[in-house]
């Protein structure tokens, strides 16, 4: 749930969420408060900051404005296995019977590829790319038979509104130019899931 008012003109005009691995520790910091996670990232992504003052403050201003998820970092401060929340899943076209090394390449193509979506959309996914990175930015990687199974995920991800891309070969190495080598898709594990969680891993 977005805030309202005053506090969605502040995120609107909030600067970049910093770099690097503050931000996650941050928000286990903010967890580790009582805070639960959705708020605890809400803050920082808002606040664009790297102390916890900021980010209190903003809370105690603000938290009647955002949904509450209730999870809370565990008592040992550690987020626990089965915590995440968002993943990026990568399917791969095994009709090419690309080599080792060409996958490689193809399924990082499909992760900078919709990284650089999601960025430049971060108004829409800046918040749950933030949860990702709590999370440790899980990615795993699924075999898809053949380029029907790689469009038919792409329709199934657009109709549900899940950010995707989609690799296009430029076809100097192993396969012809326009070859749909990787399929990658990008949000809450539940919702990728209902997606892609027929297909096993490579």
């Amino acid at each position: 749930m977005e805030p309202s008012g005053e506090a969605a003109e502040a995120a609107a005009e909030a600067p970049p969420p910093p770099s690097g691995e503050k931000i996650p520790e941050l928000v286990k910091m903010l967890m580790a408060m009582g805070i639960d996670r959705e708020l605890a990232t809400q803050a920082v992504w808002v606040t664009g900051t790297t102390t916890a003052d900021a980010a209190l403050t903003w809370i105690f201003e603000n938290r009647d404005s955002v949904e509450p998820s209730e999870e809370r970092l565990p008592p040992d401060g550690a987020l626990v296995e089965g915590d995440n929340v968002a993943k990026m899943v990568f399917v791969v076209n095994m009709d090419l019977k690309m080599g080792v090394g060409k996958v490689a390449a193809q399924v990082a193509h499909a992760a900078v590829g919709l990284h650089k979506f999601l960025l430049q959309n971060q108004e829409v996914y800046g918040h749950l790319l933030l949860l990702w990175d709590a999370d440790g930015e899980t990615k795993i990687v699924l075999k898809g038979d053949n380029i029907t199974i790689l469009e038919d995920l792409r329709r199934k991800s657009e109709a549900a509104g899940l950010p995707c891309y989609l690799v296009s070969d430029a076809g100097r190495t192993q396969v012809p130019m326009g070859s749909s080598t990787v399929f990658a898709i990008f949000g809450r594990v539940n919702e990728v899931d209902d997606i892609t969680g027929q297909l096993k891993l490579l």
